[in-house]
């Protein structure tokens, strides 16, 4: 007799956040200031813990986060935006020098198998 096997697809929900940086020193020549970058990197893994983190054109942090279940709203986006810019670092060290961040966030929720 041949069995049947039944596999049950569980779809992910991927919670992208695209943060804008202010205009500051260290995001103009990503070349000269690797290791300030470096170092606002390993804070916002540290303290936000993302799936996955990136720098794209030296003005935007893109990261993403995973989570199970059934679909989402804008008012757990919403929420999920604030969690993140709570802990976000308020500055970055560049040549010994405390320089404040600015942040702003947008947030798009995708869903799959």
């Amino acid at each position: 007799m041949q069995k049947l096997l039944k596999v049950e697809r569980k779809f992910t929900r991927y919670h992208i956040s695209l943060i804008k940086l202010g205009k500051q020193p260290v995001f103009d020549n990503v070349e000269e200031h690797l290791d300030s970058l470096s170092e606002l990197f390993n804070a916002i893994s540290k303290s936000c813990e993302p799936f996955a983190l990136a720098l794209y054109d030296s003005k935007y942090i893109l990261m993403a986060y995973v989570t199970q279940g059934s679909g989402t709203n804008a008012q757990e986006a919403a929420e999920k935006q604030f969690e993140i810019l709570a802990k976000l670092p308020v500055q970055v060290s560049i040549s010994n020098t405390q320089v404040p961040i600015d942040y702003a966030i947008s947030s798009l929720s995708l869903t799959g198998y």
